[in-house]
């Protein structure tokens, strides 16, 4: 025969045994075709594709295919051999009944639904290193089964998963716990017998606790690892009616080893110790004896347990005292986050503040330098830490110990008083700007304190309000200062900046409470087109806000409005102090018309006087008495004064601010009916406090 035609022949077995898949939903398989080839533009095997086909002996897939989905082999009786190494779910029955399958490879495989390879009877083995999840009956039946090797990933194994593989004898898992929810995992597995972990687990524990030289620690270790291999034999297996005991079994052990073993970290049983809100100074001392070793080893995080004590909530100053009496160096010793122990307790926002600064005396005597001390990730010294959560007290306590930090930053440029402005609270805000005033013009990265202080509302879990607190006073600690101006990025208003923030329920009154602040220092910034161009995208009750205050504001622009009193001589300044409206509203509408303010109503009554009657906010009345104190001593028709009016009301803060800031004008003075002010508040069913300030400003008491 010529070469050619043997060549030609050959080749044409050759490719009648390969068949190229190309995703089709049922695919027509030639006869005689042995081998299934996936197509590279293939990335999955659709459901029930090669249902019941008799020919197929191998299955090879590329990298890219991810999914087999349900029923897309089941019964291929002939199917030996599966290579997938891309394949990361087998959906159910995928491979269901193939009886002659006997070698899989699926390196990458995390999910096998419920009896993806059920009744597969002559697979011996196989290698699942990624497998997270295996649902019920996952291997059910497989006869053969002898050695099934799951890797770290393995999250659980569902009900009956290996029902009835009868000769099942060793299986490797994680030491992880929660693994197995059902007792009839192995139920009929009579041969199963051993148990190993993954990689070398076993080996890994017995060496971190021989290195930790705790001899019976050691012992009872050892033991608990290997009991399992010591019971599993005789642990009966059940049958039909009976689910048996080796998943209960095999859970049990699993608990008891977690219970003796260190973890993952790298961390001794002291630094577990170390970090339980139950600790004692005698818990920590037995471990300190049973291996004295422990309290300079660092966790795979560089964190020694002084490390960890230091950022626990009840840790004690007799606690701390022991471990650096046990292991004096480790004060200075640095994690891999560049933190000494100093930092980590100034970092320790919920230690109780007595026990924290004993401490912290504690911590500076054996390491001054540590005050010093810049961490790596983000430059900061510990005074950065503690204005972000510590009193004033504990700052000054830091600031005594290396002067002039409070002007320092960090690595990002940003001030001790921006920590405090965006996590701690008034208090210490306004220690740290005493101490450097300007600090509130500094900016780093377009921001200055006060958008830290805003942002905080929505950075913080708990204590919303302390932003809301220190925002008020950095508008108000220095009028020369024009904090009310400062932009972010020197673009964004701080109203603008602080509508934008994304909220929740739990921040929203403290958001609330800070825009009402911004608006009241700044009106006019609700004129930016940007904010009404956005609108949509703020909070719910943020909209509801801006909408309300826009009213005034397109008020305050039309001059006719503005000038034209109703029917009772009222200008809109009158009706919006009758109706409580907020002081940067009142602002935008006395800009609107300033000569409102002396204009009386029909009964004789300024603004003033309105505001006096029926507003809350002493900060309005003294606006507006800032604007014109000639209107303190102005008359009604009945002859009444601004302090009258508040005493008839029973306003008592803005009494309070009329007696005190205004040297008590018009507190002798008597109305048309021979009423002084003091008359007024009397005639009250129920009066507070203010009407012995005020007797005592009249002589009357």
């Amino acid at each position: 025969m010529p070469l050619y035609n043997i060549i030609s022949s050959s080749l044409h077995v050759m490719l009648a045994e390969e068949f190229i898949y190309m995703g089709e939903p049922n695919p027509v398989v030639p006869p005689g075709a042995t081998r299934v080839i996936v197509d590279k533009s293939v990335n999955i095997i659709p459901a029930e594709a090669f249902y019941w086909n008799r020919s197929i002996v191998e299955l090879i897939c590329h990298v890219g295919v991810k999914t087999v989905e349900r029923w897309a082999f089941i019964r291929c009786r002939s199917l030996r051999r599966v290579i997938m190494p891309g394949v990361e779910v087998v959906e159910t029955r995928a491979f269901f009944f193939c009886t002659a399958l006997m070698d899989v490879e699926c390196d990458k495989l995390e999910r096998i639904e419920e009896g993806a390879f059920g009744y597969c009877s002559f697979l011996s083995s196989i290698n699942l290193p990624s497998a997270k999840i295996v649902e019920g009956m996952a291997f059910s039946d497989c006869e053969a089964l002898t050695k099934v090797n799951f890797g770290k990933e393995l999250e659980s194994i569902g009900e009956m998963a290996f029902f009835d593989c009868h000769f099942l004898e060793q299986i490797t898992i994680p030491l992880k716990d929660g693994m197995f929810s059902d007792d009839n995992i192995f139920q009929r597995c009579e041969e199963l017998k051993r148990v190993d972990l993954v990689g070398g687990e076993i080996q890994q524990v017995i060496i971190a606790i021989a290195t930790f030289l705790m001899e019976k620690w050691r012992k009872d270790m050892n033991e608990a690892i290997d009991s399992i291999n010591q019971i599993l034999p005789d642990t009966p297996a059940g049958d039909n009616d009976d689910e048996g005991e080796k998943a209960f079994a095999i859970r049990e052990w699993i608990t008891k080893v977690l219970r003796n073993a260190t973890d993952y970290l790298g961390q001794t049983p002291l630094h577990f110790a170390c970090c339980n809100k139950n600790m004692t100074v005698n818990i920590i001392q037995l471990l300190i004896d049973a291996a004295p070793n422990s309290v300079s080893h660092a966790d795979n995080d560089g964190l020694v347990p002084l490390h960890i004590a230091c950022g626990t909530t009840n840790v004690t100053p007799n606690i701390v005292q022991l471990l650096v009496d046990a292991a004096p160096a480790s004060v200075r010793r640095v994690d891999s986050d560049g933190m000494m122990p100093l930092h980590r307790l100034c970092k320790n926002e919920t230690i109780d503040e007595a026990s924290a600064l004993e401490i912290l005396e504690l911590l500076k005597e054996k390491c001054p330098e540590a005050v010093r001390h810049a961490t790596n990730i983000n430059g900061e010294l510990p005074i950065h830490l503690v204005g972000g959560w510590k009193s004033p007290e504990f700052c000054s306590n830091l600031i005594e110990a290396y002067p002039g930090s409070e002007r320092m930053t960090d690595g990002n440029g940003l001030l001790p008083l921006q920590y405090a402005c965006a996590h701690n609270t008034r208090a210490t805000v306004e220690y740290l700007y005493k101490l450097y005033p300007d600090a509130i013009n500094h900016t780093t990265g377009g921001g200055y304190p006060i958008h830290s202080a805003i942002f905080g509302v929505i950075k913080k879990t708990e204590s919303f309000s302390d932003n809301a607190d220190i925002v008020k006073f950095l508008l108000d600690c220095d009028p020369n200062a024009n904090v009310k101006l400062q932009k972010a990025q020197g673009r964004k208003s701080l109203l603008h900046y602080a509508c934008h923030l994304s909220y929740n329920d739990s921040n929203i009154h403290a958001a609330l409470e800070v825009l009402q602040a911004i608006y009241d220092a700044h009106p006019e910034a609700i004129e930016d087109n940007t904010i009404t161009s956005t609108i949509e995208s703020y909070h719910q009750q943020v909209r509801t806000f801006i909408n309300g205050q826009l009213v005034y504001s397109r008020q305050a622009k039309d001059h006719h409005v503005m000038s034209t009193p109703d029917g009772n001589g009222r200008l809109p300044l009158h009706k919006a102090l009758q109706n409580n409206v907020r002081l940067g509203s009142i602002k935008l509408l006395v800009k609107g018309n300033p000569h409102a303010l002396r204009t009386h109503d029909n009964s004789g009554t300024l603004p003033l006087h309105v505001a006096s009657q029926h507003h809350n906010s002493s900060n309005v009345v003294q606006y507006l008495i800032g604007l014109d104190t000639t209107t303190l001593d102005a008359l009604d028709k009945e002859g009444d004064t601004a302090l009258h009016i508040a005493c008839r009301s029973a306003k008592y803060d803005t009494i309070a601010l009329l007696l005190e800031t205004y040297d008590a004008v018009s507190v002798s003075k008597r109305n048309a009916y021979g009423k002084l002010p003091i008359d007024l508040l009397w005639e009250i069913p129920e009066v507070d406090d203010s009407s012995s300030t005020l007797s005592c400003a009249t002589g009357q008491y």
